[in-house]
């Protein structure tokens, strides 16, 4: 399994689990440092959250579940 899908797969489990409702996801440089991974792999992650309808990513204010 490729490192952004665990990220991808933990942080849909915890959106499910209510623990980021209506509230911001963590940053790529605090999943940079959780998962020791580069920041594209984080921000691909995120992006497969945002293209899922699960999250939106404003710029320069943060990702936020939906």
């Amino acid at each position: 399994m490729n490192k952004y899908q665990i990220i991808h797969d933990d942080l849909v489990k915890a959106i499910l689990a209510g623990k980021y409702h209506e509230k911001m996801l963590p940053s790529d440089y605090a999943l940079m440092n959780r998962y020791h991974v580069a920041r594209e792999t984080a921000r691909k992650a995120i992006a497969m959250l945002v293209d899922e309808g699960y999250a939106m990513r404003i710029k320069g204010k943060g990702t936020f579940v939906i």
